[in-house]
This record gives structure tokens, C-alpha cells and sequence, in this order.
């Protein structure tokens, strides 16, 4: 036969009528204090805060310079580029001036401005869709072509 243990019935009701009572006179008391604010624990959360936001403040001013020198160093090497086989003089040259003293017969450009970059390129991209460019027109424009469109 299996052994069985007693019940203990009068302990647990006496322990469940002890937890009862202080249920109903402590309840006041608990739920004010899970109801007060933690004082301490606000300021915490908002220093916290504070601090993620200056952090976060930083990190977007490190960015924003870093896009800054990016674009610098960007414009240096597209301007390196197309002027790299440039004359010297050419920074100091007329556009005219330059495009006509290139040996290249097909550069010579007659616009109404002269100075204006958009002429240019559209007068050399003229002249290489209609076939009056040469070669090395042709090859120029294709570089300028690929470095502006990408």
C-alpha cells in the first residue's frame, strides 16, 4: 500500500487568513508607494538623455563636417581631372582664347559668349554628332562625357 501523506489543513488556513488580513491593511500602503515617483531614478533617465542627446548633437556635427571635406575633396579631383592635361595658363585663359589655340581645328568655337562653359561643350557635342570633329575632338569630348555623366 502506498504511503500517503497527511494534510496539514489547519496551518494552511490560518496562513491564508494571516495573508488576508495584511492584504487589507497593508494594500494602502503598497499601492501608494508603487504609485510615488522614483526620484532619482527620473533624473537618472533623464541625464541619460542629456547625455545621448549631446552625444548624438556631436556625432551629427563630425558628419556634417566630414561631408564638407568630402565635397572639397571631391571638386579638387574633378577639377585635377579635367585640367590635368590643360596648359598651365589655361585657369587664367579665356575659354576662347584656350579652345582656339588648341591644334585641334575642329575645337575652334564661335559662340555669342565665349566664357560660357555650356556653349562650349554643347558646341563640341555639336560638332562630334554632326561628324565635323576629329578624332581627338571625339576623344576629348567622350572623356568629358564620362566624367561628368559618370
Amino acid at each position: 500500500m502506498a504511503h500517503t501523506r497527511p494534510r496539514r489543513t489547519t496551518k494552511k488556513s490560518s496562513t491564508s487568513k494571516r495573508k488576508s488580513s495584511k492584504s487589507k491593511t497593508g494594500s494602502s500602503s503598497n499601492t501608494t508607494t508603487n504609485v510615488k515617483p522614483n526620484k532619482e531614478l527620473i533624473k537618472a533617465i533623464k541625464d541619460e538623455n542629456n547625455a545621448c542627446k549631446e552625444e548624438i548633437k556631436c556625432d551629427l556635427d563630425k558628419l556634417e563636417e566630414k561631408s564638407y571635406m568630402l565635397i572639397e575633396k571631391t571638386t579638387d579631383e574633378t577639377t585635377k581631372t579635367l585640367t590635368d592635361h590643360l596648359s598651365e595658363e589655361f585657369p587664367e585663359m579665356n575659354y576662347a582664347v584656350s579652345f582656339n589655340s588648341s591644334q585641334d581645328s575642329s575645337l575652334n568655337i564661335e559662340t555669342e559668349n565665349l566664357n560660357d562653359t555650356i556653349d562650349i561643350f554643347k558646341s563640341l557635342r555639336d560638332k562630334v554628332h554632326n561628324g565635323n570633329a576629329s578624332p581627338k575632338s571625339c576623344h576629348h569630348y567622350q572623356e568629358l562625357r564620362e566624367i561628368i555623366f559618370g
